[in-house]
């Protein structure tokens, strides 16, 4: 809830310890002999709390006995400003105050009016307030004297209150003090004037050229100075306004540990006074719940405190985001060197103020990991950004742009919809469905929703998940994963990642959380039933190799997924749903048919697979389509100058490739026979095509393993 940056009013709501002062200069001055003029001031910076004294200060006395309690007059001289004169204004108002409570001699008014009128004039005011009462101008002294005399007889004092005098021009401030300077040491009238001093001597230096301080000391008797607010006190107001902001944030979003490293180190040098803490709560009241679960709670707080209290520095690191967020990569091309790195953070850092400069260098590192090289000794690399973003902290280049647009980027998804997308596996059906949608929806940046969210939620399987989730999303991959390969996500140069990859590091993952024995039990049931053959086959082939099958390096036992037994065991399961797919005329329609026929050939069932191959081989409609699948593309890069690479795309399909399953020239003579088709696909034709050449390289002696017979 945003708070009004209203003063306290009542002592009981004190936070600042502020009320025993104010209840001491309420007795004060209830102690003050008749004859007494007195001009108190209460000293203290903008936001301060100077207002909720003034308040605390007018409670207590109108706690007082009917007879000891002073007539209050309150005058707010910014409401005063422009043309309208200040001191007519003061006097109309003080009169009028007066007149209502009854409590003064018509002399006393009469006598207040004849001053007014007087100071009027001599600080050049417009004409006269009470031109009706008046027939000549009177003598400002002569005014006074009766006024003082009037006072004396009265049985009430008078305690005219004049706040926020440092919102006022500096020709204001002058006048106001004139006013003050002229009056105050009328018997029985006791002023309090709450101002930043600092504000009002350079504004009466401006006026009166002369020292601001001195001018102000001749004027002011009492000065009192504002009693500086404990930190205890401030954090005590800012936790119990956060507490309620930061309801519902999901406590994975929250570490302690942190909060407490941004707050000390940072946050906390930059909150002084009760103000800011109402501006610092607002914001976030206003701001945090349109980000909620997708920024990590201590960092949004961490960033919204800097935009308040250091706004240029914030936006320094809003528009800089590749110099923040992120791991420092001194090898990459995209960064620049070390040294202009340095001179980048110090030029921003030389703006800052400079009793922030050591805790904001801190507090900066904490937010921004990167900046480590400049203010600190050691770095953060590359291998950080899975855990950065897994938090959603600002310095993850993935998430950044989320704390400064207070909202997820449109090729981003939010945190919100990974988890509840995560949560509905515990209904396979719903999960695949929700996959299926997100392949279907495109991106700003061409790829799938689904991309996305395959790259995004690896990150966060670090954390603990439910049995059921991994069993419902292990159940959803291993029957639609084949179906999740649209072209729009297809690599497209060295550095992109396919969904295929994500697919793997995400099983790999989740099978980690569970025993052996469980693992083996899910696969079996999946390579069983499941229909996504293409992932089966990659799966039982990472297991197999981890024990130094089909040419893997074999591991330690305890980094082996399964033991050998149980791979035994998925070889001969995969083994039987290939044959089955083939059987089924389905084997065609999977990806990375060379693995697949890879796992076959090495089957005890592998009769059957050159059975299955010949018979493709000679039929005119399946043998286009074996070869498309079995053709192979890929990049490399070609010299075009001394400077200058071009990426290309490749492709590659050489008959030996067919030796273990086939004879090669089989399959050679059948793809000069089928050429000629005009029924033939662009893709067809392009892996017909590429086999003949390969096979008219070898026929002349080349090899086209060797890579510079492309160039």
């Amino acid at each position: 809830m945003v708070s009004a940056d209203k003063p306290l009013v009542d002592p009981a709501d004190d936070a600042f310890d502020y009320a025993p002062y104010a209840k001491s200069i309420a007795l004060n001055i209830q102690a003050l002999t008749k004859s007494t003029g007195l001009v108190i001031a209460i000293n203290g910076t903008w936001g301060s709390g100077k207002t909720t004294m003034v308040n605390f200060v007018t409670h207590y006395l109108n706690q007082l006995k009917e007879d000891e309690r002073p007539s209050i007059f309150f005058f707010n001289p910014w409401w005063f400003t422009g043309r309208e004169d200040l001191i007519r204004a003061f006097f109309a108002q003080l009169q009028t105050i007066l007149g209502e409570k009854r409590l003064f001699s018509d002399q006393t008014k009469e006598h207040l009016a004849e001053l007014a009128e007087a100071l009027s004039s001599v600080t050049k005011g417009a004409g006269s307030y009470f031109a009706n009462k008046l027939k000549k101008k009177l003598n400002v002294t002569r005014s006074k004297e009766k006024l003082s005399e009037s006072l004396k007889k009265s049985e009430r004092k008078i305690l005219v209150i004049i706040d926020d005098l440092d919102r006022l021009t500096p020709e204001e401030i002058a006048q106001i003090f004139a006013l003050v300077k002229g009056v105050g040491d009328l018997p029985n009238v006791v002023y309090i004037l709450a101002f930043d001093r600092d504000v009002l001597a350079k504004g009466l230096s401006t006026v009166h050229q002369t020292d601001g301080e001195a001018f102000i000391e001749k004027i002011i008797q009492i000065p009192l100075q504002l009693p500086t607010v404990e930190k205890i006190h401030l954090r005590k107001l800012l936790f119990s306004k956060l507490n309620v902001i930061t309801e519902n944030t999901p406590p994975e979003l929250f570490g302690k540990s942190r909060w407490q490293n941004m707050y000390f180190q940072g946050i906390d040098h930059l909150l002084r006074t009760p103000r800011d803490i109402i501006r610092l709560t607002n914001s976030l009241s206003f701001n945090y719940p349109s980000v909620r679960g997708e920024v990590n709670c201590p960092d949004f707080i961490s960033i919204e405190s800097i935009r308040i209290f250091l706004p240029e520095i914030y936006d320094v690191i809003r528009n800089n985001p590749d110099l923040f967020a992120g791991a420092w990569e001194p090898d990459s091309r995209r960064s620049m060197s070390l040294d202009n790195f340095k001179q980048f953070h110090l030029s921003w850092m030389n703006r800052v103020p400079e009793n922030l400069k050591g805790s904001l260098k801190k507090f900066s590192t904490l937010l921004f990991p990167k900046l480590s090289v400049v203010w600190g000794s050691g770095s953060y690399g590359i291998d950080w950004l899975p855990n950065w973003r897994r938090h959603l902290l600002v310095c993850s280049p993935d998430v950044f742009a989320t704390y400064f647009r207070l909202s997820v980027p449109s090729n981003s998804i939010s945190y919100s919809e990974l988890k509840s997308t995560l949560n509905a596996a515990q209904y396979p059906q719903q999960f695949s469905n929700i996959l299926t949608g997100f392949r279907e929806t495109l991106r700003p940046d061409g790829k799938t929703k689904l991309h996305t969210f395959l790259e995004t939620v690896i990150d966060f399987l670090d954390q603990e998940v439910e049995r059921k989730v991994i069993a419902g999303v292990l159940f959803s991959l291993f029957e639609i994963a084949d179906e999740l390969h649209p072209t729009t996500d297809e690599p497209k140069g060295w550095f992109d990642i396919s969904n295929s990859t994500f697919i793997n590091s995400i099983i790999s993952k989740l099978l980690d959380k569970l025993p052996e024995a469980d693992r083996f039990e899910i696969l079996r049931e999946r390579i069983t039933n499941g229909k996504a053959l293409s992932l089966m086959v990659n799966q039982v082939l990472s297991f197999s190799g981890q024990h130094g099958r089909f040419g893997g390096k074999q591991k330690p036992s305890v980094e082996t997924i399964l033991t050998l037994p149980h791979v035994e065991a998925l070889e001969g399961l995969c083994s039987d749903r290939i044959i089955e797919f083939a059987k089924s005329d389905r084997l065609l329609d999977v990806g990375n048919l060379w693995l697949v026929l890879k796992v076959w050939q090495n089957s005890a069932r592998q009769n059957e697979l050159k059975e299955w191959l010949s018979n493709v081989v000679e039929n005119d409609l399946l043998f286009p389509l074996l070869l498309e699948k079995l053709i192979q593309a890929g990049v490399r890069e070609r010299s075009k100058g001394t400077h200058e690479v071009e990426v290309e795309e490749f492709f590659r399909l050489d008959p030996e490739w067919f030796k273990p399953y086939i004879d090669p020239k089989e399959v050679v003579q059948r793809a000069r026979s089928i050429a000629p088709m005009t029924s033939l696909t662009s893709k067809q034709r392009k892996a017909v095509e590429q086999l003949l050449k390969e096979s008219e390289m070898r026929e002349k002696g080349d090899n086209p393993e060797e890579t510079n017979i492309w160039e």
